[in-house]
């Protein structure tokens, strides 16, 4: 199994691993959900090692609207943010040890997961880079915890590569869903891009550079340009697999899925 191989096969498993992907119904998350809201414990709890207020969070979840996130963090003000985030995280801990404990492989898994961490650049990833400040008090947190670090590395490149191309927020999204036959405003209202101006306006940049048509629809240069992004980004996260000989890549891969299997 190649580099390019072992990114493209675990992208899946480490989605699943990862505290952003958790189900908030789960009983750990349920009563946050309930006591603060699901805005809160996503918004607040995917950034909670980064610090800071609402600027910070939007600094490394530039697709968002920056009005949502500074809504979001002002519901709870300082003290309500650093009270939760302390929740948040023993949530997290607690969820991995009741799903993931009993796992075959389990702690194999953190070790190598761990090695791989240890050994990946995270420079210009600072979003990946709070989070792999955090410590797993057991071998399932820190597989969740090390899954989060890879799944945030991966995004940060991502919206580097976008970023490049000149795609800001709602560009950004719409030109994704249209790239993937799907409804090309229905991430708007996750982030936060509600009004017909915000959507005016990006489709007008998206035609003014020939990625959709008059229509409405994607051009072929921008289905293009859409997975040219897609390649880049997973070139970028080849690095992560690279220092690994082959047989530890498939070994790796290979325990990702089982885990991710079990939840």
């Amino acid at each position: 199994m190649d580099e390019l191989t072992a990114t493209q096969r675990s992208k899946r498993s480490i989605d699943r691993l990862s505290i952003e992907h958790w189900d908030y119904s789960e009983p750990e998350l349920a009563p946050l959900v309930e006591r603060y809201d699901r805005r809160v414990v996503y918004m607040v709890g995917r950034t909670a090692p980064v610090g800071g207020g609402h600027r910070m969070a939007h600094a490394v979840m530039p697709l968002f609207d920056a009005r949502l996130v500074a809504h979001v963090f002002d519901k709870l003000g300082p003290d309500g943010v650093a009270t939760f985030r302390a929740e948040y995280l023993d949530a997290c801990a607690a969820m991995a040890d009741r799903q993931l404990a009993g796992v075959a492989g389990i702690d194999e898994l953190a070790d190598r997961l761990d090695a791989i961490v240890a050994a990946t650049p995270l420079g210009a990833h600072p979003l990946a880079a709070a989070w792999a400040e955090v410590a797993g008090s057991s071998p399932a947190s820190r597989v969740d915890l090390a899954a989060t670090v890879l799944r945030e590395r991966r995004g940060e490149s991502h919206v580097a590569v976008l970023l490049a191309h000149g795609l800001l927020g709602p560009e950004a999204l719409i030109l994704g869903d249209a790239w993937l036959d799907r409804d090309p405003f229905q991430g708007f209202p996750f982030y936060g891009w509600r009004g017909d101006a915000d959507r005016d306006a990006a489709l007008g940049r998206l035609r003014e550079a020939g990625r959709i048509d008059a229509d409405g629809n994607i051009t072929q240069a921008g289905r293009d340009e859409r997975a040219a992004i897609e390649v880049l980004t997973e070139a970028l996260e080849t690095v992560v697999w690279s220092p690994l000989a082959e047989d530890d890549r498939v070994r790796t891969v290979e325990l990702l899925e089982v885990a991710a299997a079990a939840l």
